[in-house]
């Protein structure tokens, strides 16, 4: 499940800035029922765990973004 959820392209774009690639939770769920959107936050939290991905989110309620971790090449 974790390979699916981080080899997935989906959700995922080209930062203007240069600095890698960026996933939004809300792009992964958009058109998901809650069940999506559950089995998806769980599979962010494994790959933050396993450290492939860095989350961050400014404010409780607010987009969660992730970007590649330290393991993330290493899939």
């Amino acid at each position: 499940m974790t390979q699916d959820c981080c080899h997935s392209g989906q959700g995922f774009k080209d930062e203007k800035a240069g600095t890698g690639l960026e996933m939004i939770l809300k792009a992964l769920c958009d058109g998901g029922n809650r069940s999506l959107a559950a089995a998806t936050f769980f599979c962010l939290l494994v790959l933050k765990k396993q450290q492939a991905l860095h989350l961050h989110q400014s404010s409780p309620y607010e987009d969660i973004f992730a970007t590649p971790g330290p393991m993330f090449y290493n899939w």
